[in-house]
């Protein structure tokens, strides 16, 4: 269901629209020039940050339509499409590999690259949370270590299927041969399959700091 603020702006007279469409257009503006005098880190950072928003955004707006609320499920795709447009603002200037073509646009992709790491925070802190909660529920070194790799697969879970369903939204040659009902089942099928993948690290990471921590407390006390 809609929120009290999206139907609010399902509900605008034409003139408070027109002033609520000035406002974005100067927030573009502003993001714009704030990404132009910004870090490549920064613009990495940020874009990673803003695609999340708009993957989730246009989710929820799937899931709007395809319950049969056609206004919440209009707000929100418009939100998710603002959203993603400032991702795309917010982008580094050097996003491929392939574009490198010496050691400056070299360093402005390292940069942007390790501002993108954003997007693995989520399962890292997942994976912290849940080898603490797999210690305590279970007393010991293994419960902690599966349950840092079990919470960060869930947070890449919602992840992947997020950014597929937001893939799915924006693209309208799918739009034209999928119903919305569809294209949620191949995000959560999308997302089940790349979450293993997309929580390895963060996983393993968190199992490898509750090991540590684990071999660090048995010294201390055997000490």
């Amino acid at each position: 269901m809609a929120d009290l603020r999206t139907r609010a702006m399902a509900t605008l007279t034409p003139t408070a629209q027109a002033k609520m469409d000035n406002a974005n257009a100067t927030f573009a503006n502003d993001q714009a020039l704030q990404a132009s005098a910004s870090s490549e880190f920064s613009r990495g950072w940020n874009a990673a940050g803003l695609g999340e928003q708009a993957n989730k955004l246009l989710w929820n707006a799937a899931s709007a339509y395809q319950a049969g609320d056609a206004v919440a499920g209009q707000q929100l795709e418009a939100e998710g499409r603002r959203t993603a447009e400032l991702a795309r603002t917010w982008a580094p200037t050097v996003q491929n590999f392939t574009d490198i073509d010496g050691l400056g646009s070299g360093a402005k992709w390292a940069m942007g690259a390790l501002g993108n790491v954003r997007s693995s925070i989520k399962p890292a802190l997942a994976s912290m949370a849940g080898g603490l909660a797999g210690g305590i529920a279970t007393r010991s070194l293994k419960g902690a270590q599966l349950g840092a790799m079990g919470a960060s697969t869930l947070a890449g879970y919602d992840q992947m299927a997020d950014e597929t369903a937001g893939t799915a939204m924006m693209d309208p040659a799918i739009r034209a041969t999928k119903g919305y009902g569809e294209i949620l089942d191949t995000a959560r099928v999308s997302g089940a399959v790349q979450a293993p993948l997309e929580g390895l690290v963060p996983g393993a990471m968190g199992a490898m700091a509750m090991g540590a921590g684990g071999n660090t407390g048995r010294k201390l006390n055997s000490a």
